[in-house]
């Protein structure tokens, strides 16, 4: 308190309890913090699950709007890390699946070669045919792949972050391969 003027200062929320406990309020410094915080893990995850795709940005908004929604959920606030990605691969996964059903019916077109966000052509080659081969794959096996051979994943965080047991882990990637 300065000159009778109480000045407010913004509550850190550094901790994943204060953190949870702030978006739970939708406190908009805790909705600031949060976006901050796990804004290159979700972006992360939805380019790696998901490829090339002119939607990209929209899958992140979802996958955020997700995370808002249902961050009463997060049972262990020292896993929310873990949770905050398995929300993003899930929207990725909804939306890969979403996809494939709308291009069976010719309704979404495939995306141009000239749409890829890489600056190196060499990188941008090599990512184009790494997501058409695995294009051809299930959702969940191509899920299970790029976690495990892309994102370089443990067995045990894939399980963790998509909900799955070790075993099917195990079974997607075998089938993947």
């Amino acid at each position: 308190k300065e000159l009778g003027i109480v000045t407010a200062f913004p509550r850190s929320y550094a901790d994943n309890e204060a953190l949870i406990d702030g978006v739970n309020r939708r406190d908009p410094e805790a909705l600031r913090a949060l976006y901050r915080r796990f804004r290159p893990r979700v972006h992360r995850f939805v380019w790696r699950v998901m490829g090339i795709d002119q939607e990209h940005d929209d899958t992140v908004q979802e996958a955020f709007i997700n995370i808002i929604s249902s961050i009463r959920s997060v049972k262990d606030p020292a896993a929310l890390e873990y949770w905050v990605s398995g929300v993003a691969i899930n929207t990725a996964r909804r939306e890969l699946r979403k996809r494939r059903l709308l291009r069976l019916f010719h309704l979404v077109p495939d995306v141009p070669e000239e749409d890829h966000p890489c600056d190196d052509a060499d990188k941008a080659l090599i990512a184009r045919r790494f997501y058409a081969v695995i294009d051809g794959l299930g959702v969940d096996d191509r899920v299970a792949l790029v976690l495990r051979f892309v994102e370089g994943l443990e067995l045990k965080a894939i399980a963790q972050v998509t909900g799955w047991s070790l075993a099917t882990v195990k079974r997607r990637i075998d089938h993947a391969k």
